[in-house]
């Protein structure tokens, strides 16, 4: 949608840079400019004490009220990188002033969903593709985030699958709980 907005009604949005011209806000602008076709950039040095208004003219009444909506919209649609809060997470980064605790578990579901989904997508083997979970000899590892909830579940459902099927790795009993589990799905 943002390369759509930019072929439709132009740039009306500001990305930002560090000192370094590493982009700390704007990713998908950059990348949305990419496939619009728009390359040239002016850099506008600022301190934060200042607002950085963009002027745009040349725009009908139709081209303005769409740039407000795409601009908004757009926002709605943006989706965060699971791997760089992560990444920011175990740096030692504090998200709690970002999001609720409620956010932050609804995040790491769907961070746990999309890993599940990468999993069962996975080739199987002989296969070739890299996006294969890591493998060593007959086994293999994959990994998903959870929440402190999500990984309490996961564990005692593992302890009784164990129990239930008789098995005594987790790999054997999380294998036979998705397994009966399958089974009664059509």
């Amino acid at each position: 949608m943002v390369a759509d907005s930019l072929k439709q009604v132009g740039a009306g949005r500001s990305i930002v840079l560090d000192e370094t011209n590493t982009i700390l806000a704007g990713n998908g602008v950059v990348e949305g400019a990419e496939h619009a076709g728009i390359s040239k950039v002016r850099i506008i040095d600022a301190e934060g004490d200042e607002l950085i208004a963009v002027r745009r003219s040349n725009l009908t009444p139709e081209q303005k009220r769409a740039l407000a909506l795409f601009d908004n919209r757009t926002a709605e649609l943006a989706e965060w990188n699971i791997e760089q809060l992560d990444a920011d997470r175990n740096a030692g980064l504090d998200l709690k002033p970002f999001w609720t605790e409620e956010e932050l578990e609804t995040l790491a579901s769907k961070a746990s969903a999309d890993a599940i989904v990468g999993i069962a997508e996975a080739p199987v083997e002989g296969e070739d593709d890299a996006a294969a979970p890591v493998t060593a000899g007959d086994f293999q590892t994959f990994s998903c985030p959870l929440s402190l909830e999500q990984e309490r579940t996961v564990r005692a459902a593992l302890r009784k699958a164990r129990h239930v099927f008789e098995v005594t790795t987790a790999g054997d009993a999380l294998t036979a709980a998705l397994q009966a589990w399958s089974a009664t799905i059509p």
